[in-house]
């Protein structure tokens, strides 16, 4: 693998990181307070 092809793939893994960022974002957006920002199934996961 060459540097070119290097550098691409670090390019991809930092956008791949920005649009889980965004997500997570979205979901502290619409799940209630009470859920410190975690889905439901994480949160019930973690009351188990």
């Amino acid at each position: 693998m060459n540097e070119k092809d290097f550098n691409n793939l670090v390019e991809s893994i930092k956008q791949a990181g920005k649009i889980k960022k965004e997500k997570k974002r979205k979901q502290t957006k619409t799940s209630p307070k009470g859920a410190a920002g975690k889905p439901e199934a994480v949160r019930a996961a973690l009351g188990a």
